[in-house]
């Protein structure tokens, strides 16, 4: 089992996806997926973000579905993984 830790950013994010009626237990069953390195399903859509070949590399999930606008951006750093933002793509890629 991996480590977590979540940035200020992400823990902002969270509260506001709260106010939006968001199903959060969604995302808490993604985190965990992730700490318990288990196989993560297709419709997560796990993907390295670009660039490619920055460190650490950052990775991005959906959350609800393959269609679906929200996601969570992590990355990892050493037996720990970092969740850095949630929301959906305009949110976060502005």
């Amino acid at each position: 089992m991996l480590n977590y830790k979540t940035t200020t950013r992400f823990d902002k994010d969270v509260k506001k996806l709260i106010k939006q009626g968001k199903p959060i237990k969604k995302l808490q069953i993604a985190m965990e997926l992730l700490m318990n390195e288990e196989e993560l399903g297709i419709e997560y859509q796990l993907h390295p973000l670009e660039p490619k070949n920055q460190i650490p590399k950052r990775w991005d999930i959906h959350i609800g579905g393959r269609n679906s606008d929200w996601i969570v951006v992590f990355y990892y750093y050493d037996r720990t993984i970092i969740f850095e933002r949630t929301g959906s793509h305009s949110d976060i890629f502005r």
